[in-house]
């Protein structure tokens, strides 16, 4: 047999790992006493797998595994006389170190996921937590804006009683400051519009209603609505999605009159 064969056999890296016979591993440290190519190649498959079991690695180099597939595809159809056998001490120890290598592999494995898996819940709640703080700290900020139209003095605070069978509860409140006509409305009761149904709030000038706006519902509880310069009272009328260029009395939810003008 060509020594290119021998080497391509496998029968080297079996010797490596204990796995022959006596008289096998006898007759490959024939070999690799009368063939320097083979005492080189033996020399290089206990390098590659002492550097496996020193560095622990995750992966086997390369290499070691494209050439025992191409030998085991290079050997094909050959035979080699190969017996089972008892194994030297060489190949105990080189055995208890590869499989000490993969033992710590899989074990940081392991702890390597489990740590990964743990690391992911805390940063979740770690999400959550300052979602949650980012809602609160919203929360506080409308309120503060709410405490701060209700006492500034420049502000005229209206509010809008419900009608019909809701006549004695409040239903929103209507911030109005006549120097800079800024206005703004804060949500109390309201309910939820119907389908395809939208609020909008008049001011009623003696009696003259002037559309002051669509209330965005569902949105911030404090919303801005559009400048009105003149306003004897404000209301609250239902209508098509959208808006409408009048008010529609019958759908009229409330409504409320500035303190100077009270009816």
């Amino acid at each position: 047999m060509k020594i290119e064969d021998y080497i391509a056999s496998g029968i080297l890296e079996l010797y490596v790992l204990g796995d022959l016979n006596e008289n096998e591993m006898k007759e490959v440290e024939e070999m690799r006493k009368k063939h320097p190519a083979i005492a080189q190649e033996i020399e290089r498959i206990e390098a590659d797998f002492l550097h496996i079991s020193q560095k622990n690695s995750v992966k086997a180099p390369e290499h070691i595994k494209h050439q025992i597939l191409s030998k085991i595809k290079n050997t094909e159809g050959k035979t080699i006389p190969l017996i089972q056998s008892k194994k030297t001490g060489t190949s105990v120890w080189w055995k208890a170190s590869v499989a000490a290598s993969l033992l710590l592999l899989a074990v940081s494995t392991y702890f390597t996921f489990y740590y990964k898996d743990k690391y992911e819940d805390v940063q979740l709640q770690v999400d959550n937590l300052m979602a949650e703080k980012a809602v609160m700290a919203q929360r506080l900020k409308k309120a503060s804006n709410d405490l701060s139209l209700a006492l500034d003095p420049s502000y005229q605070r209206i509010l809008l009683g419900g009608t019909g069978e809701q006549e004695h509860k409040q239903q929103l409140t209507v911030y109005w400051n006549p120097n800079n006509t800024k206005v703004f409305v804060s949500l109390k009761e309201l309910p939820p519009p119907p389908e395809g149904k939208q609020y909008q709030l008049w001011a009623i000038a003696g009696k003259t209603p002037k559309d002051a706006g669509l209330i965005d519902y569902g949105q911030d509880k404090l919303l801005a609505m559009p400048s009105t310069a003149e306003a004897d009272a404000f209301a609250v009328t239902l209508e098509p999605k959208g808006g409408s260029k009048s008010p529609t009395l019958e759908e009229m939810k409330a409504i409320g009159y500035v303190a100077t003008n009270k009816s």
